[in-house]
């Protein structure tokens, strides 16, 4: 039995729905008619004796009413949202201009079923926010990685992608990342700060867990060459941990400390390393000092270190005494050098 019922009443309703839009459509435009005939040539003489137009205004109104309401039925299903405003609106024309707006209404549906529109444009949806492809992880750029870096910080995107995004920062170094993964220490959500810090601890375990293993190695009784790489190997480590914002407040003061007792150390047995030099002057930028950054950049200059490559802390030590002029000549003697994403738009800007 129900299996019948379904096909009769699917046919049923189209064949329901044209009846209506038939009678309504005939009774419309009687209505409309008999509108302006008593318009024309009143014969009600009761009611025009209250007022003339109100028979009128009576056969206008349901004219309208049904004729608005087969228009309605007929329209393509993009022009029927909202339903009632499109109906209303169709009601206003139809009722307060008589004749002419049926008749507009009606050569609108003809004209659109003879001469329908070719290209269908289709309406604005809404689609799902696009996911990480895990597997590209590896591929990914670090001067790419604003967007994945934005997207930490902001707490309205979904959970998920949130995380994807701090896992797909994995391959990016320490330094770009540091900074955004010490502000999700303190994310509400949980899940975050985990993956934060279990990323910043592991990065500052490989670190501070050689530095063991190299003071270990300095307590031995080792010869003075071994002593010199070492503490050029601790100097460098330390510096590491500064550089990649893996530490903060006291211990970026006390990482600082072992940078420069250690690089002296080094230094005292074999001075000549211009690299261990240049490591001193940017801790002393890190730390202010100017005039010592200075000597120590000039002598790893005279120890044979590329002076190209020290241009851009040159350009900075001159920017912090307040000599303009020497951050315009050391940016403009850059060369290849400017190429570099990181100091195109400082040189662009120094060179205007």
């Amino acid at each position: 039995m129900n299996t019948t019922s379904a096909p009769l009443t699917a046919v049923g309703t189209p064949i329901l729905l044209l009846l209506l839009l038939v009678v309504a459509t005939v009774l419309g435009i009687l209505f409309q008619v008999l509108a302006l005939v008593q318009l024309v040539h009143p014969n009600w003489q009761a009611l025009s004796a209250i007022d003339p137009l109100l028979p009128v205004i009576a056969m206008q109104f349901i004219a309208a009413l049904l004729i608005a309401t087969a228009v309605r039925l007929v329209l393509p299903p993009r022009y029927r949202r909202p339903a009632f405003a499109t109906w209303l609106l169709l009601f206003a024309f139809c009722m307060f201009v008589p004749v002419i707006g049926s008749l507009v209404c009606a050569s609108g549906i003809v004209w659109g079923i003879v001469w329908p529109r070719q290209a269908d444009v289709g309406g604005v949806g809404s689609v799902t926010l696009p996911r990480f492809a895990v597997y590209l992880v590896s591929r990914i750029a670090h001067g790419s990685g604003a967007r994945l870096q934005a997207k930490l910080a902001n707490p309205a995107i979904a959970l998920d992608d949130r995380v994807t995004a701090l896992v797909a920062i994995q391959s990016m170094p320490t330094r770009a990342t540091g900074g955004v993964l010490r502000d999700l220490l303190g994310d509400p959500v949980e899940d975050v700060r985990l993956l934060a810090y279990g990323m910043l601890d592991s990065a500052e375990k490989k670190i501070t867990q050689r530095i063991y293993d190299l003071l270990g190695k300095l307590n031995e009784d080792i010869e003075p060459g071994d002593i010199e790489e070492t503490c050029r190997m601790l100097a460098e480590l330390y510096w590491e941990l500064i550089y990649q914002n893996l530490v903060q407040g006291e211990m970026q003061r006390f990482a600082a400390q072992q940078v420069e007792k250690y690089a002296q150390r080094a230094l005292e047995i074999d001075d000549s390393n211009a690299a261990l030099w240049v490591t001193r002057g940017r801790l002393s930028l890190l730390l202010n000092d100017v005039a010592r950054a200075d000597e120590y950049f000039e002598k790893a200059l005279s120890r044979g270190f590329p002076g190209d490559r020290l241009l851009p802390w040159i350009a900075e030590s001159a920017y912090l005494r307040g000599d303009y002029r020497g951050v315009v000549n050391a940016l403009s003697s850059l060369g290849e050098g400017a190429s570099l994403p990181m100091l195109r738009s400082v040189v662009r800007y120094w060179s205007t």
